[in-house]
């Protein structure tokens, strides 16, 4: 995409930029606006309360149009009080001043007046987030304290109950004992291809997937929050039976020109942004290019691999009194040159026989536009084209012809338009329509077999919904409908389904609520999953009971989960609910497999005078049916998961000098995906297929940094080690010289960064 000349020069920029000297301190000024969280319209003479942590306070109000500002605040963390009447109050912890401080939005509710003053400490960044709708959120300034996030806030959700990683070399997330093939990525609410880069990553068959990947293409430092919607989740999302992966686009700095610039061992990143007009009108443009890919260019050499990436991107917000246009793009490639061993003493797997060039791209253009057309009236549309292209060209060492070949391509024309309405009693009703117009590819060369597998089609999903909000007392209450229309070449209907979803929850005081939620779900298989010409929908119904407790900066959730599915693809004994589909294993419409998940999670949330920690633990069953055998355990059966996160920041901040220094500590613990017996003589036994409990995974990882600020810059020294201990963890087995070998996932991996901010 960009010349090696231009990558240089873009490095050595980049050097000049961290010697800029600074000396002095500096103060910041910070606003926002408060608006109700479902109409988003403004709340007027709302208390504002900054608290730093030395306890002076700063207070001002809001105006007419729900705006406020504080002058000269010093750099640091502030807890940030809220209260207006008629509405429940928040409190904000650990807000930090001194970064890009784009204008804050607080979203308020409206109170109950059957229940006594209730703050909401669950907030973050001042985003109100249902608990009906099943979600969780990673914040960007989140992504710079968690451990082993490495800029991608999909890898931060392992810390949630029931989720944890395919494989930690990428953020394939696998929910609740599910495939990561049933989750779907979007942004803004809408749905989008694979946004990651070296999407082999992590994949026993080193094949493209359309889950997730090594590194993320769109950078946390361009995302305002992530979220995490677990099923069962609302009517609002759609085409995916585990759970959606939301991507927020954060708008840029409207006051003044800022530049950001940053490196570490994962990639170098120069970004720039600031206002185009005085109407709060913004932009951001950022540049990506891997460490070691930059190295590899200069002679440098890392084992038997190159890897490398880049990206670039921008993004322009537009608003008016009334309106908000967004406009942007992502585009990136990625390559993996993986070279076998010539000599046929040393090689200790079967991969080490054969050359492998890996190389994709992919790119994301969209359009957003938001209009208030009343106070409690809005009405919001994206337009999004997505794209990825992937090839996998696999020769002998000994023979330098190609053996085998993969090519596969995914875009998406995706277009959402939904309408917001709220009513006196602040009944919340949403309904919308989005459209995806889907162009598949995919083909399959062995050896000299030309075009062995070819697979190319195009198909449409229409998914209209409508969803209604409503508050009755200790009562709220969401019920919802949506449609999954799939045509296929030109046919108007190939299969539909109606998707009826439900939550409500019962506040039995202040503290504590119960939630009951119920649903049906439908998904259209990965393109990689079927040879035929029909397309038909994997469709599962859940269910969920928890209960919450949420007091004093505590949250404790437990919740029991059931899940079925049915209408799963698979191929004889083989199904989507254990693994990606490889060279061998396709699937067509004809054989569909059904699938139970059950578990229980509870996780606990809180501060402990200046440490916050978050523990939580999963006990679950994945299993599944196949024409052989009922009742069997599937690949991500994994049984348990812990998570344990352990924060602390320590403000040594002097009247000359403003320092914080920060300790991020994790500890996960798991099952292994299950494994296979393999085919030494007799070949599968296909009733025991993923039957074998491999040792469980345990890894911690580890994040020390320190923020420093000067009149014009901060900076951000890191250092993460994922994997602090070395622990092999297993990934996959195989079989090689007469034996069963074992191949680990990472070991330990540390990435040391520096980001310097002015």
């Amino acid at each position: 995409m960009f010349s090696f000349k231009v990558q240089f020069c873009f490095f050595a920029i980049f050097l000049f930029l961290i010697q800029v000297p600074v000396f002095a301190q500096t103060s910041n000024d910070i606003g926002g606006q408060v608006v109700n969280a479902y109409s988003h319209s403004p709340i007027r003479n709302t208390k504002i309360r900054f608290e730093s942590p030395d306890k002076k306070i700063f207070e001002t109000v809001t105006d007419d149009k729900g705006i406020f500002e504080l002058k000269s605040l010093l750099p640091g963390r502030y807890t940030i009080s809220v209260e207006s009447n008629n509405f429940q109050g928040v409190s904000l912890t650990e807000y930090l001043v001194g970064r890009i401080n784009l204008p804050l939005t607080i979203e308020l509710i409206p109170r109950s007046s059957e229940l006594p003053e209730l703050v909401i400490s669950s907030q973050k960044s001042g985003i109100y987030v249902n608990p009906l709708n099943n979600t969780s959120v990673v914040t960007r300034e989140e992504t710079e304290k968690f451990a082993a996030g490495f800029f991608d806030p999909a890898r931060l959700f392992i810390n949630q109950p029931g989720v944890y990683t395919r494989n930690d070399g990428a953020n394939h997330l696998v929910i609740r004992g599910n495939n990561p093939l049933f989750t779907a990525w979007n942004i803004n609410g809408t749905e989008i291809v694979n946004p990651n880069h070296l999407s082999n990553s992590g994949i026993t068959s080193d094949r493209s997937s359309t889950s997730g990947g090594g590194v993320n293409m769109i950078s946390a430092s361009v995302l305002d929050n992530t979220y995490l919607s677990k099923g069962p989740y609302n009517a609002t999302k759609g085409n995916a039976l585990a759970g959606v992966i939301d991507l927020s686009l954060r708008d840029g700095s409207a006051e003044q020109l800022k530049t950001e610039a940053q490196i570490s061992l994962l990639g170098l990143e120069l970004g720039i942004e600031g206002p185009i007009a005085k109407n709060g009108s913004s932009f951001i443009t950022r540049y990506r290019y891997s460490t070691v890919g930059l190295l590899s260019k200069l002679g440098v050499k890392f084992g038997d691999e190159d890897i490398s990436y880049q990206d670039f991107m921008f993004h322009y917000s537009l608003p008016t009194s009334k309106s908000k246009l967004s406009l942007f793009m992502f585009t990136g490639n990625h390559m993996d040159d993986y070279a076998g061993q010539k000599d046929s003493i040393l090689r200790t797997e079967p991969k080490q026989f054969n050359n492998i060039v890996y190389k994709g791209n992919q790119s994301i253009f969209g359009l957003t536009y938001e209009t208030k057309l009343s106070a409690t009236n809005r009405w919001l549309t994206d337009l999004i084209y997505s794209k990825f292209s992937n090839s996998r060209y696999e020769s002998l060492v000994s023979n330098p012809f190609v053996m085998h070949k993969d090519l596969s391509h995914q875009s998406k024309f995706s277009t959402h338009t939904r309408y917001v309405s709220i009513s006196k009693n602040n009944t919340v009703w949403t309904t919308g329509i989005e459209a995806v117009f889907n162009k598949d590819g995919y083909q399959l060369q062995i050896a000299d077999v030309v075009n062995d597998m070819q697979v190319d089609r195009k198909h449409t999903t229409l998914q209209p919904y409508t969803n209604i909000l409503w508050h009755h007392g200790r009562w709220a209450t969401q019920v919802g409908l949506r449609g999954m229309i799939v045509a296929t070449q030109g046919q108007f209907v190939t299969e539909g389904s109606l998707d009826p979803r439900a939550q409500t929850s019962y506040t039995l005081n202040a503290k504590n609520s119960i939630l009951f939620s119920i649903g049906k779900y439908s998904q259209v298989p990965t393109l990689y999953s079927y040879l035929d010409k029909d397309h038909f929908l994997g469709k599962s119904y859940q269910g969920q009971v928890s209960h919450l407790y949420d007091h004093n900066h505590v949250q404790w959730t437990t919740s029991l989960f059931y899940q079925y599915h049915y209408q799963i693809p698979a191929m004889g004994a083989f199904t989507l609910i254990n693994e990606s589909p490889t060279s061998g294993n396709h699937y067509t419409s004809d054989k569909k497999n059904t699938g139970i998940v059950y578990g229980i999670e509870t996780g606990i949330n809180y501060r402990l005078s200046h440490w916050h920690m978050l523990h939580n633990l999963t006990i679950l069953k994945s299993t599944y049916d196949n024409y052989l055998k009922n009742g069997l355990t599937s690949q991500f059966d994994q049984g348990h998961m812990f998570h344990t996160n352990i924060g602390r920041e320590w403000n040594t901040s002097t009247e000359v000098k403003r320092k914080i220094v920060g300790l991020n500590l994790a500890f996960h613990i798991a099952g292994a995906l299950k494994d296979s017996p393999l085919p030494i003589l007799t070949g599968y036994d296909y009733a025991k297929l993923y039957s074998i409990r491999r040792p469980e995974i345990y890894r911690v990882d580890v994040r020390i940094y320190r923020r420093k600020f000067y009149p014009h810059m901060n900076t951000l020294l890191a250092l993460d080690v994922q994997n602090l201990t070395g622990q092999q963890n297993f990934a996959y087995s195989y079989y090689f010289k007469n034996a069963t070998q074992f191949q680990y996932q990472l070991g330990l991996l540390p990435n040391l960064s520096y980001t310097i901010e002015f």
